[in-house]
């Protein structure tokens, strides 16, 4: 029978036995983290906190809606409340109508991306018309003070007809950008406007509210002059210009607002999966998320798609491997090694895999080429001598 000292000893050897374990794991599970590339102490801590995060709040359900219609809905963006973060609310209509709940509008979305989205801008656009008498239209569109969204400095503005002063304002830039057309006979054309009169002036980036006008600038000239401001990967004009129906694109850049990622990085808050990066955008300011560019897919997000290892092995056409090379899939990438009886470093753009067997030939050939010169370097040299010797006048 044990005395009160052995089970105190006993005790306390089982309490060091239980810290070697659990120091053990820590260890391996940091190794772990350093072997693939990620944040070990900030991701692990990251992680903790919004585990605790998550079950304080308990308000993400177990089924999310991730599409509506043809457009694919991808967190922080939500239509079920509590599947995204605040202030990215879409509202889906008759199944297959997206829309961006902002600044009291319901903005149609034509495609969502990572860090950025198309909005339908077919309604952003003034005209100037002359009838009898003129006449001028100011349009105009908001998106809110603190709101994670901005307009994009890909977007262009655009005036289309004969004798058109067209102008823009945003919140962010002193005063009214303008620029004027004329409808000159051979006037040259752009891919970005292929038509006679028509002018092209660049948003700046990060401004939330837009105003756009036209005026015909001669009054007795009939005919109309437009206005509007582009996306131009949306715009196709085809000689009819932007007065013609039809959709019309805006960029918006989207980010999770106030935070940096230098900020947020190991916070309960942070966003980002292991594999993922983080990604400062200063336009909005905020942070965005993305799988690290090489082996891994997904939106980068803990409470998204994550970042999953891509199977480069699954596909011949995924890997560089040579035909003659087994393809191993690791995590974020793969390798290539010669089969049994070939040598090489396994990639096509490599040395390939050669056969062993090729090698051995290879060598037999390249011997009896170097001996058959050299009898017959032995054979000449012979016959000189013997030459020199018996055949040459003495």
């Amino acid at each position: 029978m044990l005395d009160r000292r052995d089970e105190v000893s006993t005790e306390e050897e089982t309490s060091r036995s239980r810290s070697r374990s659990r120091s053990r794991s820590s260890w391996s599970t940091c190794c772990c983290c350093r072997w693939i590339g990620a944040h070990c102490a900030d991701v692990s801590s990251a992680k903790e906190k919004r585990l605790a995060y998550v079950s304080a709040n308990d308000s993400v359900p177990m089924e999310c809606q991730r599409s509506c219609g043809a457009i694919d809905i991808p967190y922080p963006f939500e239509i079920t409340p509590g599947c995204g973060l605040q202030g990215f609310s879409i509202n889906c209509s008759m199944g297959n109508i997206s829309s961006l709940i902002i600044a009291s509008q319901d903005i149609q979305i034509l495609e969502i991306s990572a860090g950025a989205m198309i909005i339908d801008a077919t309604g952003l656009k003034a005209y100037s018309c002359v009838t009898g008498s003129e006449t001028n239209t100011t349009t105009a569109m908001s998106l809110g003070d603190l709101t994670p969204f901005v307009f994009s400095g890909g977007n262009r503005f655009y005036a289309t007809g004969c004798n058109v002063s067209g102008g823009f304002a945003t919140d962010i830039s002193s005063g009214i950008s303008m620029c004027n057309t004329s409808c000159l006979q051979n006037q040259p054309t752009s891919p970005l406007c292929d038509m006679p009169g028509c002018c092209i002036l660049k948003i700046p980036s990060g401004s939330r509210k837009l105003s756009v006008e036209a005026q015909k600038t001669k009054v007795n000239e009939s005919g109309c002059g437009y206005a509007s401001v582009v996306y131009p990967p949306t715009y196709s004009m085809n000689g009819q210009g932007i007065a013609k129906n039809g959709k019309l694109g805006i960029q918006l850049l989207w980010a999770i607002p106030d935070r940096s990622c230098e900020n947020v990085i190991g916070r309960a808050e942070y966003a980002c999966s292991s594999n993922a990066s983080c990604v400062d955008v200063l336009d909005v300011p905020g942070y965005i998320c993305e799988c690290n560019r090489h082996g891994f897919a997904g939106n980068g997000y803990m409470d998204g798609s994550g970042c999953s290892d891509i199977n480069e092995c699954a596909e011949l056409t995924s890997n560089m491997c040579a035909p003659d090379a087994d393809c191993i899939n690791t995590l974020g990438s793969y390798t290539c090694h010669c089969l049994e009886g070939f040598y090489g470093d396994g990639y096509v753009n490599g040395t390939g895999c050669v056969s062993r067997n090729a090698k051995f030939s290879q060598t037999i050939l390249l011997g009896c080429l170097g001996g058959a010169a050299f009898l017959v370097a032995i054979t000449s040299f012979m016959f000189w001598k013997y030459r020199f010797k018996y055949l040459e006048p003495k």
